[in-house]
């Protein structure tokens, strides 16, 4: 049974049968399996994920997720960009990355006057976003009816295919700004050099002198507001910004480590030289297989709890209500946790492995490098999550002996 095989049997029977949206979605990333796969491997030599499979994975809806629905968008929240992140990282890491970077945009857009979705039919292929935030060189003024920003923003995923931005600076008058335009109208710099994640196309953007309308701009205080009540177009809009987005990302190194621990098991990686225990009398294999199944054991249980993060910030904005600070502080240290349960079991399942994973030009080592990338994003840093947590219960226990 080949790599692809093996994925589509083991994420199937991981789902119900069911002809939701999402579940649609999620069964035509697995009718594109094969094709997935193949671009995987080609994008991790060039770089680049093939306009065609991005194409395809726009007209079954992976970047529609968190659109409206009056542009043929599903209007979804933090479950379906992890469901179908998770599933599309099984076949191609990097594509379901940049799915996970434009719905973040996709919803990020929604706080603007400008609507980047006016123009656009249901179906229309030109909704894909990138962005990136946090440039400590990007300065915005303003200069009669419109603001000028110059400035260079890093690893602006999916910039290889995005029709608008979303980008931040400094603005002279009103501290930090959002600011949303076409991508056309910044600068695309190829600089994206990674061991991992290589066809994201994580590229540099720049603008010098790019004039922006009043309407295209927000003050940062703005753009971290959660819409109150029916307004708000979708439910990822009404949702914590930068955890629903740490959702999707945890789903994108999950799927990863779970075709990483597949692709181990496919290849039976065991041998004499990796497991010196022969030479006392107990099998190599038997160490390998109880080894793998606990890293798999791992894995199921960290995504387990990321499904019930992202389902219980999703009943909260279908409620149209916000998550109160402990709401939030417990999600935070649950997606600590799974980010620390993933990158143990990848660890494992690179001693399992051997060297290979550290081999160019197989996909042991793509998935293994592809997986660390991931896992090791800022957003989803366990201490972070972790930290809160912990001196929220000190000071609360504190609190009661006093």
């Amino acid at each position: 049974m080949d790599a692809t095989a093996v994925l589509r049997a083991a994420d199937t029977a991981a789902r119900s049968t069911s002809d939701d949206p999402i579940a649609m979605v999620v069964d035509g990333v697995h009718a594109m399996a094969e094709e997935l796969w193949a671009d995987a491997r080609r994008s991790d030599e060039t770089g680049l994920t093939d306009a065609k499979i991005v194409q395809s994975l726009d007209r079954i809806g992976c970047f529609r997720l968190t659109a409206p629905p009056r542009c043929g968008g599903l209007g979804e929240g933090a479950g379906a960009v992890l469901q179908t992140a998770r599933s599309l990282a099984r076949f191609h890491p990097s594509a379901a990355w940049n799915v996970v970077v434009s719905a973040s945009h996709v919803a990020n857009a929604q706080c603007f006057e400008r609507d980047p979705f006016a123009t656009l039919a249901p179906g229309a292929g030109d909704l894909q976003m990138a962005g990136s935030y946090g440039s400590r060189v990007a300065q915005s003024w303003r200069e009669g009816d419109h603001h000028v920003v110059n400035g260079t923003w890093s690893m602006a995923s999916n910039a290889q295919h995005a029709h608008w931005a979303t980008i931040d600076a400094a603005h002279q008058d009103l501290g930090r700004v959002i600011m949303i335009m076409p991508l056309s109208e910044l600068t695309v710099v190829d600089t994206w050099q990674a061991i991992g994640m290589r066809g994201t196309a994580s590229h540099t953007l720049t603008a010098d002198g790019l004039e922006v309308g009043e309407d295209s701009l927000i003050p940062f205080s703005r753009f971290t507001e959660i819409p109150e009540g029916p307004d708000s177009e979708t439910l990822a809009a009404r949702l914590p910004k930068v955890l629903r987005t740490s959702i999707g990302l945890a789903g994108v190194a999950l799927g990863t480590a779970q075709a990483l621990a597949d692709e181990v098991a496919r290849r039976g990686c065991y041998s004499p030289t990796t497991f010196s225990a022969e030479n006392t009398g107990v099998s190599p294999q038997a160490v390998f297989s109880v080894e793998l199944g606990a890293a798999r054991s791992r894995l199921r249980s960290a995504q387990l709890l990321l499904e019930s993060v992202a389902d219980g910030l999703d009943a909260i904005g279908r409620a149209h209500q916000q998550p109160t600070p402990p709401q939030v502080v417990e999600a935070r240290s649950n997606l600590g946790r799974v980010s620390r349960d993933i990158a143990d079991a990848v660890h494992e399942l690179c001693f399992l492995a051997g060297s290979a994973t550290a081999v160019e030009g197989n996909d042991l080592g793509r998935l293994w490098r592809d997986a660390q990338v991931a896992v090791h994003h800022g957003a989803l840093a366990p201490a972070a999550g972790f930290a809160t947590d912990g001196n929220r219960a000190v000071h609360n226990h504190a609190a009661e002996r006093d």
